[in-house]
């Protein structure tokens, strides 16, 4: 349960301000015990996280986890970072990346016309 550099996000706080901030010091708790917390990069007492729905803290994480597998697994950095959307991940990986593509195409089609007329 340690993010880079060691980080235990069950006692300490993602700070990019300190180095070791803890949930304790900070008197942040929630219900869950192991819930990720983020500090806000200028309001420092405020967690980021609070703000994210849970769906999309468990795919941030299981995002992270897939970068660092394929990163270990010595997979190119571009091809890790090829843009992405979360929220059809799971579908990609049951029905397939075309048929995905090919049901969004009519948004993306009408979306492009849009951007067009404006």
């Amino acid at each position: 349960a340690h993010l880079a550099f060691g980080i235990s996000y069950r006692q300490q706080v993602v700070s990019l301000r300190e180095a070791h901030v803890t949930k304790l010091s900070k008197q942040w708790r929630r219900k869950h015990e192991q819930a990720l917390m983020v500090e806000d990069l200028t309001e420092w007492a405020r967690d980021v996280t609070r703000e994210v729905s849970h769906g999309a803290m468990t795919a941030m994480r299981l995002g992270a986890a897939r970068f660092l597998l394929g990163l270990s697994d010595g997979l190119e950095l571009d091809r890790l970072m090829e843009a992405s959307d979360w929220r059809l991940a799971e579908h990609e990986e049951k029905l397939g990346r075309e048929r995905v593509q090919a049901a969004m195409l009519p948004d993306v089609m009408r979306t492009q016309a849009t951007v067009v007329n404006d």
